[in-house]
């Protein structure tokens, strides 16, 4: 099952990439979505600035006291994988921004390449990493859905501030949620355990598809991106989260249950 979610996230990544990359159309929409996405906000971009600059900041603090209490209690494995879990999205992200090309089909945006986004990445991978490391008793739905909505606000910052196209986010948060099946393969199990983060994902893909195809594409770029977002990240939260109440994950116990 851990590796069914990495690879169904992986292609939702290469299908990002191959849509809003390398297609006219997908280039168009993905550049009117950075231009019009957080443009009905009246907020001033300074505050998105600083979103995006401290954040990663104070999660990677937040990590790190979490870490030293993790290794006084000997939980080696879990901040192992921690480790390996940002290294990875950092450093495979950055190194396919610098080697990937974007073909010129018409973005008057940016004349180089900005996918996938490194900062969005190593943002999504700290947050995750934090509600693992969490004490069980904070690694609860509600506790799952507001660390979901923090990743969509610390991402969203990128589109906000323009130093990010949508599909740059999008495909970071994805490969952490490839990434998080994987190392943290204590997750939930079986349909009726993704259940509870796999009905709001849908349920934003969907409203989002739609808000992306509508003619008044200005007015719901924010609803569109807010709704990519939000399912990303809560595939990425959510399949790391305890399974049948439990928090095999925050310590580090491999589970018996089985995949139904």
């Amino acid at each position: 099952m851990p590796v069914a979610r990495a690879w169904g996230c992986l292609a939702a990544v290469a299908a990002v990439f191959v849509v809003a990359v390398w297609t006219p159309v997908g280039q168009r929409i993905d550049s009117a979505l950075m231009g019009a996405g957080f443009a009905p906000l009246t907020v001033p971009m300074e505050p998105w600035q600083l979103v995006r600059r401290g954040s990663l900041m104070v999660v990677a603090a937040l990590v790190g006291v979490e870490a030293i209490v993790a290794l006084a209690r000997r939980r080696w494995g879990l901040v192992l994988r921690c480790a390996m879990l940002v290294g990875c999205a950092t450093l495979v992200t950055t190194a396919l921004r610098r080697v990937l090309t974007r073909p010129e089909l018409g973005d008057p945006t940016y004349p180089f390449n900005t996918w996938p986004s490194g900062h969005a990445a190593a943002s999504a991978a700290l947050i995750v990493s934090a509600f693992v490391l969490a004490p069980p008793r904070w690694q609860g739905v509600r506790i799952r859905r507001l660390t979901a909505v923090t990743l969509v606000v610390v991402a969203g910052s990128s589109i906000a501030t323009l130093a990010h196209r949508p599909s740059d986010v999008i495909a970071a948060v994805l490969w952490v949620a490839a990434l998080s099946a994987v190392l943290f393969p204590n997750g939930p199990v079986g349909w009726r355990a993704l259940q509870p983060d796999l009905r709001p994902a849908a349920f934003c893909v969907a409203l989002a598809a739609v808000a992306t195809s509508l003619p008044w594409l200005y007015q719901l770029g924010l609803l569109a991106n807010g709704a990519w977002l939000a399912a990303a990240a809560l595939v990425a939260v959510g399949w790391t989260g305890p399974r049948n109440g439990r928090s095999a994950v925050a310590e580090g116990r491999p589970s018996r249950a089985r995949s139904r």
